[in-house]
């Protein structure tokens, strides 16, 4: 999440035909460089996790994912 324009990244889990739940976000420019994160989801077993990026006012900026790891168990680091 780098650049001027740059407006969210939002995570939300979704089960069945109900509407996607947030669950993480991150707001504005982070850097140039990669932040990890880690999320504990509680959900049963058949879920969807949805990423949606959005930019803000301009073009300028870039949002990327990379390594997605979805673990059993709780996450090592904690939450993010």
């Amino acid at each position: 999440m780098n650049g001027q324009d740059v407006d969210n990244l939002n995570v939300y889990t979704k089960t069945g035909t109900t509407l996607p739940s947030a669950l993480w976000f991150r707001h504005g420019t982070q850097g140039s460089q990669w932040v990890s994160a880690s999320v504990d989801i509680s959900v049963p077993i058949d879920f969807q996790v949805v990423f949606e990026a959005v930019r803000g006012s301009g073009y300028m900026g870039d949002i990327a994912l990379d390594d997605i790891k979805l673990n059993t168990g709780t996450c090592s680091s904690g939450m993010l």
